[in-house]
Formats: C-alpha cells, sequence, structure tokens
C-alpha cells in the first residue's frame, strides 16, 4: 500500500509533543519517521523493516534517524506507548462500574447495574479509539501479539468475560471457563484487526453491537 497513506504527517503528532519537541524541525522530522513506520507496517512485519527502508520512504538519513532513535524498535515503542495511554484512559469509566460490590452479586440476586449494557459501552469505547486513531491502525493490525495495546485489549476482555461470567453465577476460574475466554476474547481481537484491514466500513456501534452479541 505504498504511497497510498491518507493521513498528513500531523495526524502522528501526540500532545506532549507540544510540550517536549521545541524545534519544529525536529517535530517534522519524528513526524515523518512514525507515518513512514505505520506506511511499512502495511507491507510487512515490523521485524522485517531496515532502518534504510524507514529513512528512504521517511525522506531523511540515517544520521538524521539515529539523532532521534537507537533503532526502529525504539519509534515502535513510543507510538505504541503512546496508543497504550489514551486507550488506558478510555477504560476508566468501565473499571469503575466493574468494582467487586456491583459485579459480584449473589446469585439470582439482580446486580446494581447492567453487565450488558456496560460491556456494550466499552466495546463502543474501543472502537471509537481505534478510529479516532486510525493512522495507528497498522501498529494494531500487524503488532503481533507483543503488542501492549493488544494486550491491554485482551487482559481487559479477559477482566469483561470474567465479571459477564460472575453475573450470571458462572465460576470463571473454572478450567472450561478459561478455555471459553481465551476463545471469545482472542476471536474479538481477529474481529477488531479484521474491521481495520477491511477499511473500517462498517460503524463502530454496529461493531460494539456484533462484539457484544458473540458474548
Amino acid at each position: 500500500m505504498s504511497g497510498t497513506n491518507p493521513f498528513p504527517e500531523e495526524a502522528y503528532a501526540f500532545a506532549q509533543d507540544a510540550i517536549e519537541i521545541k524545534d519544529p524541525r525536529m517535530k517534522k522530522t519524528k513526524l515523518q519517521i512514525r507515518k513512514a513506520l505505520c506506511e511499512l507496517l502495511e507491507e510487512k512485519s515490523l521485524e522485517q523493516i531496515t532502518v534504510s527502508e524507514l529513512t528512504q520512504r521517511a525522506a531523511i538519513n540515517r544520521s538524521t534517524f539515529y539523532l532521534h532513535y537507537a533503532n526502529i524498535a525504539e519509534v515502535f515503542v513510543e507510538m505504541e506507548t503512546h496508543l497504550f495511554s489514551l486507550y488506558d484512559e478510555s477504560l476508566e469509566r468501565y473499571q469503575a462500574s466493574l468494582k467487586p460490590e456491583k459485579a459480584s452479586a449473589p446469585k439470582g440476586a439482580k446486580a446494581s447495574f447492567d453487565i450488558y449494557e456496560a460491556t456494550y459501552e466499552l466495546f463502543l469505547d474501543t472502537f471509537n479509539f481505534i478510529q479516532d486513531n486510525e493512522a495507528f491502525a497498522p501498529l494494531v493490525v500487524n503488532g503481533g501479539q507483543e503488542n501492549r495495546l493488544l494486550t491491554m485489549i485482551l487482559r481487559t476482555g479477559h477482566e469483561l468475560f470474567s465479571h459477564s461470567l460472575l453475573y450470571n453465577g458462572q465460576d470463571p476460574n473454572s478450567w472450561q471457563m478459561n478455555y471459553y475466554i481465551h476463545f471469545v476474547v482472542n476471536g474479538l481481537v481477529q474481529v477488531i484487526k479484521e474491521w481495520l484491514a477491511g477499511g473500517m466500513k462498517e460503524s463502530t456501534t454496529d461493531m460494539a453491537r456484533l462484539a457484544n452479541s458473540l458474548i
């Protein structure tokens, strides 16, 4: 997909750039590098990308690259950490709704909140977050299982299903439920990847409803 990136360099700016980077030329260089890496991640895995390829795509020389980063992995981690922090913020409302006194109601008792509405809201927040940060989508699609963002989504999904099972009077710690949770959560990650790979044609609302129906 070389040359088809529709996002301007500004799409790869972080809020902290304005504070941490005073030199406009330095900021532009970092934006070029981030954009180039996202473009290359659409074509190959992180491990396959070389510094020469990255600098050529970013239209900078190797010495300029090394003024900012020690290696390509450092660029990836910088962008990943940025997304990680943003997604972490988006989870605060959902995590607050899963306090033990709310989610562990006795079997047969009416819980003080709607678990299905809570999971829908989490899914909607997740899909909206991904859409709002579409320029960084290659990090999610091609980041692999070691990607911190995917790891967070997996961990949150595990928590989500555990509370859902508790709500329905089932034991999330049984070996059968452990396999079930991993099966569904990993399946949802693949749904996210497929949505991204397909150009996010479906609305975030439709995707959140679909994800909620799958659990």
